[in-house]
This record gives structure tokens, sequence and C-alpha cells, in this order.
């Protein structure tokens, strides 16, 4: 969203697809908890610490897509910036 009101949950969705020509065994998501946040709960067996939040995605065929997201609350004014990242 554009704009979001401290304390209220926000949701965040990653869609990973696989572009390439062989399956992807095991690929890893990761999102940093940005600053002035929490976060409160993760799909699809996402794991939280407090600084990330943790998708292992197996057996990704070509072309396959599959969609993680996480819920985060801002505890303070200034702008979340999610940077995610993936390996495998």
């Amino acid at each position: 969203p554009e704009q979001v009101i401290a304390g209220r949950p926000i949701r965040v969705c990653l869609t990973l697809r696989n572009t390439g020509q062989v399956a992807e065994p095991n690929a890893t998501i990761t999102l940093p908890v940005p600053a002035e946040s929490q976060v409160a709960e993760a799909t699809a067996g996402g794991a939280i610490t407090g600084t990330a939040v943790t998708w292992n995605v197996a057996s990704l065929a070509p072309g396959d897509r599959r969609e993680v997201c996480a819920v985060f609350t801002p505890t303070g004014t200034n702008t979340l910036v999610f940077q995610p990242s993936v390996q495998g």
C-alpha cells in the first residue's frame, strides 16, 4: 500500500517463479523485518525470527510459481522498506 498507519497490520506477499528450464529442488526466500515494524505471522510455513521471515520452497518446476505472505505491524512513522532475497 502507498500509505500505512502505525499500529495497523499490513500484508506483504511475494511471488517466486521458476523461469528456468529445470526444476529448482530447494529455494530459500528471506524477507528482513524492516526497522520500526514487527512481524505478526507468515504463510506457507514461513519461519519468523526477530530479524527476518524465511521460507523454504521445495520442488519448483519450470514455469511454476509460489506465493508467500507475511503480516507486519508498523511501530513507528518512518517508511517501511522491504528487501527480499532468494537463493536457490
